[in-house]
């Protein structure tokens, strides 16, 4: 025997995935700003901290910034291929409910 959901059931279950999807990409959101803060402050404080008398500060500051900036630019990239594919899905669950 084939069990089939409602149409209310449906759209309970849409409207349950919307509010959590939402809720998700807040939390995202909130996280991601105070890493970013974060960042900023370590970055700063670093910066105070270098002898930049000492070529051997400065060549160890140089070098974490190079092996850092592509780190952080490729997880930014990662964090907008997922939102896409998100916004993707969230648009696919809002058209079902039409």
């Amino acid at each position: 025997m084939e069990k089939r959901m409602t149409e209310d059931a449906m759209d309970r279950a849409r409207r349950a995935a919307l509010a959590e999807a939402e809720k998700s990409e807040r939390r995202t959101g909130r996280l991601l700003a105070a890493a970013g803060l974060f960042e900023v402050v370590v970055f700063v404080a670093i910066l105070f901290a270098i002898d930049w008398g000492d070529a051997t500060h400065v060549v160890v500051f140089l070098s974490a910034c190079l092996v850092y900036a592509p780190l952080a630019f490729g997880l930014i990239s990662l964090h907008s291929a997922l939102d896409a594919a998100t916004q993707r899905v969230l648009t696919g669950i809002r058209f079902g409910a039409e």
